[in-house]
Parts: C-alpha cells; sequence; structure tokens
C-alpha cells in the first residue's frame, strides 16, 4: 500500500506539483507521509479544512498552478466545499485528495465514514476513486493513470478535480525507505489555436473584461493600440487584473441609466463574472446587437447580459489581435464614454473633498496610500463594493477576491494562500467583521505570512444589509440580517 501512495505522490511532482496543504489526521496518514517526505513539494499543515482549502485557493491562483489539498475521512471533506465551488466558477486547478475507508465499511456503522465518492459532483470538474487494494498489490499503473488524468483536466479546464483514496489499516507499518521521489514539469494548457474571426462592422464597440486572477500583461499593448486608435471603449472590473480602467467610474456613471448613446453596437467580452450591478443591469436592458466572448476553454461559460455570445475560442492574445483589426473607428462613441466619466469623476471628487468620516471615505484613503506594487485583496460583501466605486483613484495593480460565489467563508484564508505563495510580495486585505470572524480560524496557522496586512472595518453587524432594498425596512434587520455584536480583533 505504502509504496503505491508514494507513487501517487511522485507522479504529482514529476507533472509540476509544488504545493500541498495538509489538515492533520489518522486515514489520510499514509498520503502525508507520501506528501512531506516528497522533497520536490512544499507542505503546509492546517488543522481547519475551511479554511485550508481557501488557503489552497489562494497559493493555487497566485502561482497559476494546481495544489493538492489533503484530509482524512468523513465530515472533514465536507469543509472543502466552499472553496472548491469557489475554484469551479473562478477556474482555479486544485487536487483534492481524500482518504477514505474501505467501500464494504460505508453505510454499515463503521466510525468516521460517510459517502465520499462522487461527494462534490455538482461543483466539479471531475472525480476518481482509486480501486481499494490490498497491501500486496502493486497498483502504481493504475494510480500513474488516474492522477494523470485528474492533473490534465484541472490544469486544461481549469478548475477542481476530486480522487478518493481508500486505505486499509495497518495505515503506519512497513513505510518505504529512501524511495525516489521525481520531479518534473507542469502540464500546461493547449493556448495556441486561433480561431476564424466573423466579419464585424460597428461603430459603437464596447469591449469589457471580467474578473480574472491571471494578469496576463501580453494583452495589454493590444488594448492599448484599441484605446489609442479609438476602435473601442475598454471597461475592466475591478479584479480584471488588465491594467488602468480608463472610464474607472462606469459603477457609478451607468446607475439608473437609459441613454442610448452609451449603448454598445458590438459587445466584447472575455474573463468571467462582473462585478457591477449597474454595468450587468445596463448591458441587459440595452442590448448590444451582436455579441462576442473570447474563451480558451468551453466550460462554465455564462450569459451574465442574456444576449446569447458567439464563443470565439483558442488563444486570446491573437484573437483579440485579429478582431482589433477589424475593428471600424468609434471616435463618436469613446468621445461620449470620456465626457461622461470626466462629469462622474469631478462629482467623486468634490464628495471626497466634502464628505466627513465614513467607510467609503477610509477605503478611499486606503486605496490611494497603498504602493502600487502591493497586492490587494477585497473581503466580501460590503468591501469589494466600496473599492469598486474607487478604481478612479487605485495604485494596486493587482486586485482579488472570492467571487465566484461571493461567499465570505474564505475571505482571509485565500488572502494567506496568496501571500505564503509570494513570500517577496506586500499584500492586504480590506475585510468587514462578519467576514473576517467567520473565517477566524485563517489564523490558526503556525506558518502565517509576515507578509500579509489586514485591514478591519468593524461597524458591528453587516452592513450591506442596509444598502439592500428588502432588508433595511424590516424589523428584523439588526438580529437576523445584520447580526450585530460588540467583538473586536484587539
Amino acid at each position: 500500500m505504502h509504496k503505491n501512495i508514494h507513487h501517487l505522490s511522485s507522479i504529482l511532482s514529476q507533472n509540476g506539483v509544488k504545493d500541498a496543504i495538509i489538515s492533520p489526521g489518522s486515514r489520510n496518514a499514509p498520503l502525508t507521509v507520501a506528501l512531506v517526505r516528497n522533497p520536490h513539494i512544499d507542505c503546509h499543515s492546517i488543522v481547519d479544512e475551511r479554511s485550508a482549502g481557501f488557503v489552497g485557493l489562494g497559493m493555487a491562483k497566485a502561482n497559476t498552478k494546481p495544489v493538492v489539498l489533503c484530509c482524512t475521512s468523513g465530515t472533514a471533506l465536507l469543509n472543502y466545499y466552499p472553496a472548491i465551488a469557489e475554484a469551479l466558477y473562478t477556474g482555479v486547478p486544485l487536487i483534492v485528495l481524500s482518504a477514505d475507508r474501505p467501500p464494504e465499511l460505508i453505510d454499515n456503522w463503521d466510525g468516521q465514514c460517510i459517502r465520499q465518492e462522487m461527494v462534490f459532483e455538482n461543483h466539479i470538474l471531475t472525480s476518481y476513486s482509486i480501486p481499494s487494494y490490498s497491501d500486496k498489490e502493486d497498483c502504481t499503473e493504475e494510480i500513474e493513470e488516474i492522477i494523470t488524468s485528474a492533473l490534465e483536466e484541472a490544469i486544461v479546464n481549469q478548475g477542481p478535480v476530486h480522487v478518493n483514496v481508500p486505505l486499509r489499516e495497518p495505515l503506519y507499518n512497513n513505510l518505504p525507505d529512501n524511495y525516489e521521489f521525481k520531479n518534473g514539469k507542469l502540464i500546461t494548457q493547449n493556448g495556441n489555436q486561433v480561431s476564424d474571426i466573423p466579419t464585424l462592422s460597428s461603430n459603437k464597440t464596447l469591449i469589457l473584461f471580467g474578473a480574472d486572477y491571471n494578469e496576463n500583461t501580453s494583452l495589454w499593448p493590444t488594448l492599448e493600440k484599441i484605446e489609442k486608435e479609438e476602435k473601442a471603449v475598454v471597461l475592466k472590473d475591478i479584479i480584471a487584473n488588465k491594467g488602468k480602467d480608463n472610464y474607472a467610474s462606469y459603477d457609478a456613471l451607468l446607475l439608473g441609466k437609459k441613454e442610448g448613446r452609451l449603448q454598445p453596437n458590438l459587445l466584447i467580452t472575455t474573463g468571467k463574472f462582473v462585478l457591477s450591478k449597474s454595468l450587468k443591469t445596463f448591458l441587459r436592458n440595452q442590448k448590444s446587437k451582436r455579441h462576442l466572448h473570447l474563451a480558451e476553454i468551453d466550460s462554465l461559460i455564462g450569459d451574465a447580459f442574456t444576449t446569447n455570445p458567439e464563443i470565439i475560442k483558442g488563444d486570446i492574445e491573437e484573437n483579440l489581435k485579429n478582431i482589433s483589426e477589424q475593428l471600424e473607428s468609434s471616435q463618436e462613441y469613446v468621445s461620449h464614454w470620456q465626457s461622461q466619466n470626466r462629469k462622474q469623476k469631478a462629482i467623486m471628487d468634490s464628495f471626497f473633498r466634502e464628505e466627513d468620516y465614513s467607510e467609503f471615505q477610509a477605503c478611499h484613503s486606503i486605496v490611494t496610500s497603498i504602493n502600487e506594487d502591493t497586492t490587494l485583496h477585497l473581503a466580501n460583501s460590503t468591501t469589494i463594493r466600496y473599492v469598486s466605486y474607487l478604481k478612479e483613484y487605485l495604485k494596486a495593480k493587482n486586485i482579488h477576491s472570492n467571487r465566484g460565489t461571493s461567499g465570505i467563508d474564505g475571505c482571509t484564508s485565500t488572502a494567506v494562500g496568496f501571500a505564503l505563495a509570494q513570500p517577496k510580495n506586500q499584500h492586504l486585505l480590506i475585510t468587514g467583521d462578519i467576514a473576517f470572524f467567520y473565517d477566524i480560524n485563517a489564523f490558526w496557522n503556525k506558518d502565517f505570512p509576515n507578509n500579509l496586512k489586514i485591514i478591519l472595518l468593524n461597524n458591528r453587524g453587516g452592513g450591506i444589509f442596509r444598502y439592500i432594498h428588502g432588508p433595511n425596512k424590516l424589523p428584523e434587520l439588526e438580529e437576523f440580517f445584520e447580526t450585530t455584536h460588540n467583538r473586536n480583533a484587539k
């Protein structure tokens, strides 16, 4: 058995895996030993599996490489679920290795047993189960096939995969001495495909970059050329990570707007979701005649604006270059957007000159003060909305938040994982009190990074519910929506 599990670890490093997050347990002891003793894998021990899942998510985002999550059997595995769902919707590669009891013990009143196979079926790219084998059986070839397939799925299709590993006792005997672990290079995506670009005709083109944790600076020259030649208005989500947004005030600019002169004839999108509700409402209500979406892979391409987009699959950089060569001038359209943006910016500048102290004012002070090389992390839910209105003033170039599922459950842990993966970079998390205290086990980590600073906006409750139409009118607001409290982080 142990030779088989050591081979599993070796296949991971042989295919370029560098990091593993391990939560202590007994049933996963063979997996733990095999990972920790592999000199090519850097292992971190994190007790709380929910936090561990998000730490792994943050590390995978930071390095754009798959990270292994390893836990014991039973409900330990279920605590990964929030991070796995986030990884699916944000396209982050995670390899979940769960130790399990032998199949004959499941549902037969044995301890620490649940139905682990396919447990993440609705929120996973794919699941594998290694056959339950005896201590004397050699299953190295089958394990190699499963682990290689799992890695290819996670890397090529960008998301989480689950490998369930039933382990028989004894768990601690006959550990192999001097096992030779192999190292190698990471499997890469097939990103060279270039699609045939349809004939385009539009003098009102809008290009929108949705959320993307991958900075991909190779796109920037093409974007700069498009903007310089006034071929399109280019908008970027707060976590698109595609450089400065020259229309940064669009969130406030579009609020309640129905002006036809802002409506595009051609909409080109890439990335995933967008935070701005006003932008989503605008593009749903004032639909473009045509919508192209650029994507490297097929999985989870949404129709956020109910426009039934044409999918242009393949290398985004090359496809965008080819599209840009076809684009007509949108000079008049660009000029109108610029004019409206300047007016909105003037309103914002006036507000900050005259406004007394508030959370929004505090966020403004923070984002204008931090170094541009600091990676900024934003917790859900009010915090990221505050900062989205402040894009015009942002200095940070890299901005991240868990917006795949928009949960508060792992905001701090994800920032911890990011900072651990980038020890030479400075990281700052701005968070609210509910997100902060909900993920308090993020601090239960002996390797807590010293390059992560946290600013806590503690208003003693979930303040966003005062801005949402509905809960703000209910008598149950304070106790059951805001969940007011008197805790502090001193």
